[in-house]
């Protein structure tokens, strides 16, 4: 990175430099390498837990899909009618002292040029698609006439777009995998907070107390539900945070982080936040968001931008994921060599980008 001149400036050596950056090379790959295994472990404790019969996750069929994208009360595709309806219809005219201002009158109007509009996306809701294309060929239709209205809900319809080329959906199903508890971990009197002399008998007399070892000053308190401190309690989403987090190894919970890290990546914005709100939808956040896409398909998107991922329907997918699912299969039955450059990682989410840009 740097020319032997400037290294010579700063007084290091090109050598020295090499050498160093070597070994913190090595460090972060030995590091990461544990940290990957560790995983792994945890990942197999867990499934023996809980048995093969608790699928961890589940990938909606066709009609699930319809259901979700369209023909469900609060589908995608309902849920943006009615909200765009609810933007567009003009509101009764006030008389009298509350008589419209100029600004307002001429609003009132425009909403009254989108009537046809808004006709268009009642007729859509008397259709009934019979495959996932037909669903997504319908919110291509709300986004198009979402850019045609004379105040176009831009953001509305780069939300609808992102949907309609989604093509796989999947859900964390409800199972008892919540409050499952691991075998019992084998622990030594020096991983305690106990003296060496100790014997073995002490050691399980102590965790069958339910005591442990308190973080602050070293004091001991029982734990709440006298559960044997050796037992891992596994929560909801456990193995897909553990998974996503591999990297880290000192958080109790790896779930609690999820709903940031599946923030547009694998959760899709709320059709909700697409409308009104205090942040604008322009030409700088939504190039940022082009960028983003181009840049880091697979990053959680910033809190910064206008969009809410309340998910209800806790039902996950992106053109994103699609890619990534894709790509995962084609290597696993060896059709693409992983270290072939030309192979795009991303295409769909590259063709989505395009369609934004020209949209």
């Amino acid at each position: 990175l740097f020319t032997d001149d400037v290294l010579r400036m700063i007084g290091i050596k090109t050598r020295d430099l090499a050498a160093t950056a070597k070994c913190e090379a090595d460090g972060v790959f030995l590091s990461r390498l544990s940290d990957l295994v560790v995983t792994l472990n945890k990942a197999s404790r867990f499934m023996e837990v809980i048995g093969s019969e608790h699928p961890v996750v589940k990938l909606l069929s066709e009609q699930e899909a319809i259901d979700h994208l369209w023909t469900g009360e609060d589908s995608i595709g309902r849920k943006v009618i009615r909200l765009t309806l609810h933007a567009i219809r003009p509101k009764p005219k006030l008389q009298g002292k509350r008589a419209l201002s100029a600004a307002a009158a001429g609003a009132y109007e425009s909403r009254a040029q989108d009537e046809g509009s808004a006709a268009l996306l009642e007729s859509l809701l008397e259709q009934e698609p019979t495959t996932l294309r037909d669903a997504q060929e319908l919110l291509l239709s709300i986004e198009t006439i979402l850019r045609s209205l004379n105040a176009p809900q831009l953001a509305a319809a780069d939300v609808v777009h992102f949907y309609a080329r989604t093509d796989n959906f999947f859900t964390v199903p409800e199972t008892e995998i919540s409050g499952h508890r691991s075998t019992p971990v084998i622990l030594r009197a020096c991983d305690l907070d106990m003296t060496a002399d100790q014997s073995e008998e002490d050691v399980e007399t102590f965790l069958q107390s339910g005591m442990v070892s308190d973080a602050c000053g070293g004091k001991k308190r029982k734990r709440p539900d006298g559960a044997d401190p050796r037992c891992k309690k596994y929560q909801k989403g456990y193995l897909w945070g553990q998974l996503a987090a591999w990297y880290k190894q000192t958080i109790y919970d790896p779930s609690a982080s999820l709903s940031a890290d599946r923030r547009g990546s694998l959760s899709l914005p709320d059709p909700e936040s697409a409308f009104g709100g205090g942040k604008g939808y322009g030409k700088r956040e939504r190039g940022e968001l082009l960028q983003h896409l181009l840049v880091h398909p697979s990053y959680y998107w910033p809190t910064k931008w206008r969009w809410s991922f309340k998910n209800p329907a806790k039902i996950y997918g992106s053109p994103m994921f699609d890619d990534a699912l894709e790509r995962s299969r084609k290597l696993s039955q060896k059709t693409i060599d992983p270290r072939d450059t030309s192979v795009v990682a991303w295409p769909k989410t590259m063709r989505l980008i395009d369609e934004l840009r020209v949209a």
